[in-house]
């Protein structure tokens, strides 16, 4: 289950693990425009497997709200720190 608080911001306000079968359940499936968020999310399973096939590093994904934000890092920046 996902909280967000007052401003529509995930909360916890820290990192909080999704499968990508529970993100398709709370942003697609459970919403009455389904067809619409449905071919989304198809685009965007399909940009982030060509994402992760053109550099191959792990990253993060950031979301908020009802619209996801992607903002990507690259994770061994983050081990520097």
């Amino acid at each position: 289950m996902m909280y967000f608080d007052e401003h529509g911001y995930l909360y916890p306000h820290d990192m909080i693990e999704l499968t990508l079968s529970d993100f398709e359940s709370f942003f697609v499936e459970n919403l009455a425009d389904f067809a619409h968020r449905k071919d989304l999310f198809e685009r965007y399973v399909s940009f982030v497997d060509e994402l992760k096939t053109s550099f191959p590093i792990s990253f993060f994904q950031f979301y908020d709200r009802d619209q996801p934000q992607q903002n990507f890092r690259d994770c061994r920046r983050n081990e520097r720190h």
